[in-house]
């Protein structure tokens, strides 16, 4: 069983790595493989225990983020007085208030049918198996994004440079750079949502992932 307390439902994968505990491979038919409905997603929260009690140390959650993701939906549907009318999935929200005010258009959740535009994505080296996999509307919120490097610099330039060119306000952003928890030592924190590493007085790296494939910026 895989991601107990952190992707929900769990699944059996099988013998490791010869399948991928993702429901929605685009190139490999996987029969057998259960989908993550709104149901058993929902089902499988309500019914197995946290990995970690609130308040305690960190742990990156898939199902916390799909959760956050639906949360996002849900919300922003209660305040319009025309729910219908409103995002109905995670990605149709990112695209109208992220992916379109940042002038974002090579950033998808579902690779295009345009040749031209599937060209553009950013696929990483390491880790390109990642290319077939779709999450689905319940778990997109946990990941499964595709972007052009050009999209990915538009959107690192509102981290470095928020005003005027964002949509996150500056308070936030800052918010965000602050670490949150200190993992024994100054040298390794965290913070929201970036993973941060002291490399010396008045200097931090942050990145998602290890140092040096997923060094995002530097403070």
């Amino acid at each position: 069983m895989t991601g107990l307390g952190r992707d929900l439902p769990p699944i059996d994968i099988g013998e490791w790595p010869a399948t991928e505990p993702w429901d929605g491979l685009r190139r490999l038919p996987m029969p057998e493989r259960p989908k993550r409905t709104f149901k058993s997603f929902f089902k499988a929260v309500s019914e197995y225990p946290l990995a970690i009690v609130p308040y305690l140390y960190p742990i990156y959650s898939n199902t916390g983020f799909a959760l956050l993701g639906l949360a996002n939906v849900e919300a922003n549907k209660l305040a319009s007085s025309d729910p219908d009318s409103e995002p109905q999935s995670h990605k149709e929200l990112l695209k109208r208030d992220i992916f379109e005010p940042l002038g974002m258009t090579s950033s998808f959740f579902r690779l295009p049918v345009n040749a031209s535009l599937r060209d553009r994505i950013a696929i990483p080296a390491n880790t390109s198996k990642w290319a077939d996999i779709s999450l689905g509307d319940v778990f997109d919120g946990a990941g499964g994004q595709f972007s052009s490097l050009r999209d990915l610099g538009k959107l690192m330039q509102t981290l470095l440079s928020p005003t005027g060119r964002g949509v996150i306000p500056v308070r936030v952003v800052r918010e965000w750079l602050r670490p949150l928890h200190v993992w024994g030592s100054t040298a390794h924190q965290v913070g929201a949502p970036w993973e941060i590493m002291n490399l010396g007085p008045d200097l931090r790296a942050y990145m998602k992932g290890k140092i040096p494939h997923s060094l995002s910026c530097f403070n």
